[in-house]
């Protein structure tokens, strides 16, 4: 058993302090130069992470500036290819609508030429035979107003 007041068995006991105390070592001490051997290891390490982050991030960001290029690139391209189609289909339009007899006939009325009269052919028979099948009339001779002028032909320059 012990005996005594609490009070005098701590104050009898020594103080310690409220945390870790402080090592240091000496300048030459080996602790020393573990510690500055260790910091020269670590340099190199954090060095080498450092220019990883620092790259990685550079490369995003060219990645992401040659993403959104193509993106508007891709975009124009689908405008220009839109009104390509339907320049297309206004061709095609126009096409389809001159194709049509009476566009045809009005054509070739203003190009100088007249309708035909009625055709006559000709029949081969299985012997060798021909005879003419119809009577041929010739076209009629376009009126002086309706035959179109023909452009003058290019004066050639003198150092040609």
């Amino acid at each position: 058993m012990r005996t005594g007041s609490l009070r005098s068995r701590t104050a009898a006991r020594p103080t310690q302090a409220p945390g870790p105390a402080a090592r240091t070592a000496a300048p030459g001490s080996p602790a020393s130069r573990l510690r500055s051997a260790v910091g020269a290891h670590r340099a190199p390490f954090v060095l080498l992470v450092v220019t990883l982050l620092v790259a990685t991030a550079l490369g995003l960001l060219f990645l992401n500036t040659a993403i959104a290029v193509n993106s508007l690139k891709a975009t124009q391209l689908a405008a220009v290819n839109e009104d390509r189609a339907q320049e297309v289909q206004r061709l095609e339009q126009q096409v389809i609508a001159g194709g049509t007899p009476a566009e045809l006939a009005r054509e070739a009325r203003r190009a100088g030429m007249v309708p035909a009269g009625p055709a006559a052919y000709l029949v081969v028979g299985e012997d060798g035979t021909v005879t003419l099948r119809g009577e041929a009339v010739p076209a009629e001779e376009p009126e002086p107003s309706e035959v179109p002028r023909l452009p003058a032909p290019p004066v050639a320059a003198a150092g040609d």
